[in-house]
């Protein structure tokens, strides 16, 4: 039973947040010590998430037992009732609330409820079944766990987290552009709008070959302006020209296995992002 609860959280979404919020806690301050806040905010953070994708996983009931990777889920397979997986979202989303607004700040109250109403509202509730841009709004969500981390020590939103908040943003895109790749027979089961059924799997591509583009150049910029050092951006640039030559090889060869490789490349960038942001700031 536990684990049916557990499951419905999707703890590999939880953990790849976790290492965002950490990174924007480093990122503003790399002698920070505090740690009950950093408990706190780590804390809560799982259970605004946990809460966002409990109610996902009831958004999508009817999307979920149409496609092979989600026809097992939880919900889809009747393993718990769906009142009490309601009341256990609303729990989450409570308590993470009640953590931000008393035990942090009022900031990352607010920016965890934005999160919640995009990835939630807009995202999983409208845009997912009537956009082909929904993962754009989807990546603002994917981003709200860095300004968490950073706003919970600053208390405020700068330049430089808006810098690395754009640069989420854009990573996300890419990144879920592959999956509608090499996903794509599951979406075509499901109706879904995306991108690479509506305008294509190799309009696709050029996308995401721009996407990476624009992401180095914010890499750049990040260096340009001495938020991370020299070490930093050479790691970022090495692991992002990796993703670029697999994405162009994809477009080349028109095969689903390379976009499969572009997608576990995205995802070492946004380790190493991360790394960079916990070990390579000034």
């Amino acid at each position: 039973m536990i684990k049916y609860y557990l499951e419905l959280i999707k703890p590999r979404i939880i953990f790849a947040n976790l290492i965002s919020v950490i990174g924007g806690m480093f990122f503003c301050s790399i002698h920070y010590t505090n740690s009950f806040k950093f408990i706190f905010v780590l804390f809560a953070t799982i259970c605004i998430i946990g809460s966002a994708c409990v109610f996902n996983n009831i958004i999508d009931m009817d999307i979920d037992c149409k496609m092979a990777r989600t026809k097992h889920r939880v919900l889809v397979q009747s393993l718990l009732p769906l009142f009490h997986v309601k009341i256990y979202g609303i729990f989450l989303f409570l308590l993470g609330c009640f953590l931000f607004l008393l035990l942090v700040n009022f900031l990352t109250f607010l920016l965890s409820l934005f999160g919640f109403f995009i990835y939630v509202i807009l995202y999983s509730l409208y845009l997912k079944r009537n956009s082909e841009y929904s993962v754009i709004f989807g990546g603002l969500s994917g981003a709200i766990p860095f300004m968490i981390g950073y706003c919970s020590i600053t208390n405020y939103v700068d330049f430089k987290s808006i810098i690395l908040f754009i640069m989420f943003v854009l990573w996300q895109v890419p990144h879920s552009y592959s999956i509608f790749i090499f996903r794509i027979e599951d979406y075509k089961s499901s109706c879904l709008p995306v991108i690479s059924i509506i305008k294509g799997i190799s309009r696709t591509i050029k996308e995401i070959i721009f996407y990476i583009l624009c992401f180095e150049i914010l890499v750049t910029l990040l260096y340009f302006f001495k938020y991370i050092n020299l070490m930093g951006l050479i790691i970022l640039s090495i692991l992002n020209i990796f993703w670029f030559l697999t994405s162009v090889r994809c477009y080349i060869s028109d095969s689903l296995y390379y976009a499969r490789i572009s997608f576990y490349f995205s995802l070492c960038v946004i380790v190493g992002l991360n790394m960079v942001l916990i070990f390579c700031s000034v």
